[in-house]
C-alpha cells in the first residue's frame, strides 16, 4: 500500500507526489528553455477495500474536473468520453511555471488499499488514443511525429479485492489470488498494448529493497515480497 512508510521515514505516497514532482517540473523546464509544448496527462489507479467503491482512487486526474474509472465503466463497455480524455492532457508548461493542472493532479493522488495497475494503463491508453494533435512542426519548418511517453509510478503489487467485478465478466466473488495474477497479467498486456502504439513505457518502483536486475515469471505462487 502507499501508505505504508519507506526507511527514511516518508510513506510511499509523499515519494511518490516527490518524485512526480520532479519528473512534471523536468519537462516543464525542457519545454521553456526549448520553446517546445510538451503536454502531461496525469491518472491514478487505486481503491479501497470498500465492495461498492474498490476504484474510488483510479481516474483521470488532470482533467478541469476528475473523471472516476468506476462511475463510468462497467463490466461491458466504457462512458469516458473523446473530451475527456483530450481535457486530461494539458501543457507542462505555462507563463514559465508548471501547469497548476498537473501540480493539482498529483496532490489529488490517493493512497488505497488495492493497485489497479491495469486500468491505469488503460487510462494512459485512452489519453493517447483520443490526442488531437500527434506532430509538432520543428524550427526548420518539418512535420514530425510527437513521441509518446507513459511513466508508471507504482509501489509493485497487484490490487487484490476478491468481490473484483470487472475480470471476464464474472459477478460474483473470486479469489484474491486469482484477482492479484488477472490484474498482473492484464497490466502487462495493456503496457504491450501501449508499446504497439508506438508509446515507451518506463516503470518506477517506490519501494524499498527493490531488485531491478531481477526477472520474475509472475505465477500464482510467486511471493509479494519477490516483486515489491
Amino acid at each position: 500500500s502507499m501508505k505504508e512508510t519507506l526507511s527514511d521515514g516518508t510513506t510511499k505516497l509523499q515519494a511518490l507526489k516527490s518524485a512526480a514532482t520532479a519528473f512534471v517540473t523536468s519537462v516543464q523546464k525542457d519545454a521553456q528553455n526549448n520553446n517546445v509544448n510538451h503536454r502531461i496527462a496525469i491518472v491514478g489507479f487505486g481503491g479501497d477495500s470498500s465492495t461498492s467503491t474498490p476504484y474510488n482512487a483510479t481516474e483521470l486526474l488532470s482533467t478541469e474536473s476528475t473523471v472516476s474509472y468506476a462511475s463510468h465503466n462497467t463490466a461491458t463497455s466504457s462512458t469516458i468520453t473523446a473530451q475527456q480524455y483530450q481535457d486530461a492532457l494539458v501543457s507542462a508548461n505555462v507563463n514559465g511555471s508548471v501547469n497548476t493542472r498537473l501540480t493539482n493532479a498529483i496532490n489529488a493522488v490517493r493512497a488505497g488499499s488495492y493497485t489497479f495497475a491495469n486500468f491505469g494503463l488503460e487510462l494512459a491508453k485512452g489519453v493517447l488514443d483520443n490526442r488531437t494533435e500527434t506532430t509538432y512542426t520543428t524550427a526548420d519548418g518539418a512535420e514530425e511525429s510527437r513521441k509518446t511517453v507513459v511513466v508508471f509510478f507504482t509501489d509493485g503489487y497487484p490490487g487484490r479485492h476478491t468481490t473484483e467485478r470487472f475480470y471476464d465478466g464474472k459477478s460474483s466473488g473470486v479469489s484474491a489470488d486469482y484477482v492479484t495474477v488477472t490484474t498482473a497479467n492484464k497490466a502487462i498486456q495493456a503496457a504491450n498494448s501501449l508499446k504497439k502504439s508506438g508509446a515507451t513505457v518506463y516503470s518506477v518502483g517506490i519501494l524499498n529493497s527493490a531488485n531491478p536486475a531481477a526477472n520474475y515469471n509472475f505465477t500464482r505462487t510467486t511471493n509479494k515480497d519477490d516483486i515489491e
